[in-house]
C-alpha cells in the first residue's frame, strides 16, 4: 500500500500509481490521507485480511 501525503507529485503520477494496483499482488492500494481514512473507517483492512489471510509483507 502507498499512502500519498502532500501535493508534491504530479497528478499523472498518482493516476499511474493507482493503475498499478492489484489487490492480489504486491500493491493493494494507493491513497491520499483522506482516502485512507475513509477506507479504514469502512473496514477495508478487515475485509482484505479475511479475503487473503496471508501477510502482505
Amino acid at each position: 500500500m502507498i499512502l500519498l501525503d502532500g501535493d508534491g507529485y504530479k497528478p499523472a503520477a498518482k493516476q499511474w500509481l493507482k493503475a498499478q494496483v492489484n489487490r492480489n499482488g504486491a500493491l493493494i492500494a494507493v491513497w491520499d490521507m483522506k482516502e485512507f481514512q475513509t477506507q479504514a473507517n469502512n473496514g477495508f483492512f478487515r475485509l482484505t485480511l479475511s479475503m487473503n489471510p496471508k501477510p502482505f509483507f
